[in-house]
């Protein structure tokens, strides 16, 4: 073979590795075991600014039973209403002033001037559909489903209010709010609430 032939590189052969390389890493590794850049801090922990705002606990405490307490005692609200007929719905009974234990509601719900559009007028422990038929107490979203036909198919689906735990409820318990649990029935219109903070660095003190 000749000498032309013996210089004429394989183009499939790698390149040599410059003797210059093995001395520049060497020193590197030195320089990080001695840590000659000097001592680098740890990350400080996450502030958690927006911490209030990520509780599950529902905006309002509704009441889970047809009954109030006074002085330690338990009343169901038939025990009174059922002593006295009520009165027949009129348009101006927003204005009439409530008494005793109902003082304190205001009503400011569309159209709704009068309590037996929602509570049914013989069993006040119960609510009413559009043909008289009872709804029971621990089923309100029936009600408000009633008028808000279209609120209360997304929230049936998931899309409206909100859902503690598993979305796909075969990996786990899943727990749906009910309409009550944010929206005060007599006054369902939010109050203002204050916003959450801004967004910031995860490892910001400001």
């Amino acid at each position: 073979m000749s000498d032309a032939a013996k210089s004429q590189k394989d183009p499939g052969e790698p390149a040599p590795v410059p003797i210059w390389i093995i001395p520049v890493f060497l020193a590197l590794a030195i320089c990080f075991v001695m840590n000659l850049w000097g001592h680098v801090e740890e990350a400080p922990e996450p502030v958690t600014r927006a911490q209030p705002y990520l509780t599950t606990d529902s905006v309002r405490q509704p009441s889970l039973k047809p009954e109030v307490t006074i002085d330690s005692f338990t009343h169901k609200c038939n025990s009174c209403h059922q002593h006295f007929e009520s009165p027949e719905p009129t348009r101006l009974d927003r204005q009439r002033e409530l008494i005793a234990e109902h003082a304190e509601i205001k009503l400011q719900h569309g159209n709704n001037k009068h309590c037996q559009n929602c509570h049914h007028p013989k069993d006040r422990e119960s609510f009413v559909d559009h043909v008289g038929q009872a709804i029971p107490y621990n089923k309100s979203e029936q009600l408000c489903g009633k008028c808000h036909g279209p609120k209360y198919r997304d929230w049936k689906l998931g899309l409206h209010g909100r859902r503690n735990g598993y979305w796909d409820e075969s990996r786990g318990p899943s727990k749906r709010l009910t309409c009550v649990a944010c929206h005060d029935p007599h006054w369902p219109t939010f109050k203002p609430i204050a916003p959450a903070p801004g967004p910031a660095h995860p490892f910001s003190n400001h």
